[in-house]
């Protein structure tokens, strides 16, 4: 899960995991995800689309580049109300 609103990810984190059971690596931009994601080897990625650092395609491109990753499923998100 990247997304740089520490709210959204407390809330996702904890509906993935503890409603879900599924094990969650929440990161709060692309670069965090970078260094844990080939010792994680995450099986779907959530991604923000909307943030500072690095939007999400940019970052699902830099995370489909590590090997290993780049057949990985995604989930864009975000919480704009514009449908583009």
């Amino acid at each position: 899960l990247i997304d740089d609103e520490n709210t959204i990810r407390e809330v996702l984190s904890t509906a993935l995991s503890v409603i879900a059971g599924h094990e969650v690596l929440a990161c709060s931009s692309a670069q965090d995800a970078w260094s844990q994601a080939l010792d994680f080897r995450p099986d779907l990625l959530l991604i923000d689309l909307m943030m500072p650092d690095i939007d999400g395609v940019d970052a699902l491109d830099a995370v489909r580049a590590l090997p290993g990753l780049e057949q990985v499923p995604v989930v864009f998100i975000s919480a704009t109300v514009d449908p583009q």
